[in-house]
């Protein structure tokens, strides 16, 4: 399935949960704002689809998600918190798996850093964007070529929405892209939280 139709698919699928997360009751007007304001600690985890894009090694390359096989996918854990309804930061791991086509094949995984940065549209719904440090190891394999190892640092950032369907427990839909060196990682996935 290609990424693009994925992520339709994702956002399609918060939009239809929205109303839901609206018509949840939460009291007097007080409350929704209090909990709309209110800083908070929270961990998630989720899964989705990547592609990856760029040189490997000695010319190879992988196209669109497309192109390679069906077990693109990858998980991610995370824990972060709110300073204020605006601004946060947030830690994770993410993991890519391996992808494969006939050609090449890619393996990664790392440590994400990132402020974050929300849009306070409504109490249950936040869109925000997000920028950080990325810290990888990455395998490479080509035939005829052999397999090379590498690690570093380099920048990821994204963007998404969030859902809260109540007070603790919440939806992101969310895009990144993880950059390796020469190659650039897309993912959509879709993660779940609980905030204290």
């Amino acid at each position: 399935m290609k990424l693009r139709n994925v992520t339709a698919l994702l956002v399609a699928g918060s939009l239809a949960a929205a109303p839901l997360a609206a018509s949840a009751q939460y009291g007097d007007e007080s409350v929704v704002r209090a909990f709309a304001d209110r800083t908070s600690a929270y961990i998630g985890a989720g899964g989705g689809w990547y592609g990856v894009d760029g040189d490997l090694a000695d010319g190879a390359s992988f196209g669109d998600i497309d192109e390679v096989d069906d077990e693109d996918i990858m998980f991610k854990v995370f824990a972060g918190g709110k300073f204020n309804s605006w601004l946060g930061f947030e830690g994770g791991y993410v993991n890519f798996g391996e992808a494969d086509d006939e050609n090449a094949s890619f393996e990664a995984d790392g440590f994400t850093l990132a402020l974050v940065g929300f849009i306070p549209v409504s109490w249950f719904f936040s869109p925000y964007v997000k920028v950080g440090g990325f810290y990888w190891d990455a395998e490479t394999s080509v035939p005829g070529s052999g397999t090379s190892e590498d690690d570093g640092t380099d920048i990821f950032y994204g963007a998404g929405g969030e859902i809260m369907f109540t007070q603790n427990i919440g939806a992101r839909l969310e895009y990144e892209r993880y950059e390796f060196e020469d190659q650039d990682v897309d993912s959509a996935s879709l993660n779940f939280l609980y905030a204290f």
